[in-house]
């Protein structure tokens, strides 16, 4: 028997791959989770956001920048998509909306 808490992932699993996260550190462990299990579509908008994280954070050990990670979700809510190139219709826009209402309310 082995005790954890729920941050600590061993292994990620999604619809692109499996990366085994064990005895890594947050840096090896961003950029294992990007090549292995993100999709196509971000692969390259995640590789350039983590290198420009570890640029402004100056090497730290899990380097972040929240005003452009939050762009992102900003992104969704307005358009529909966390894609800079994702072109969205105002259907996608009220459906994020809706999403975005749900989610909300089931919080409560």
């Amino acid at each position: 028997h082995v005790d954890h808490n729920e941050h600590s992932v061993q292994i990620m699993v999604s619809e692109q791959g499996l990366a085994d996260l064990r005895a890594k550190t947050p840096k090896q462990r961003a950029k294992l989770i990007i090549d292995k299990c993100a999709h196509p579509m971000y692969k390259d908008l995640l590789k350039e956001y983590f290198q420009h994280a570890e640029r402004v954070t100056f090497g730290h050990h899990t380097p972040h920048d929240l005003k452009q990670a939050l762009s992102w979700h900003i992104r969704l809510q307005e358009t529909g998509s966390m894609h800079p190139d994702h072109q969205t219709t105002s259907k996608d826009t009220e459906q994020a909306a809706r999403k975005i209402d749900q989610t909300a309310a089931t919080k409560k």
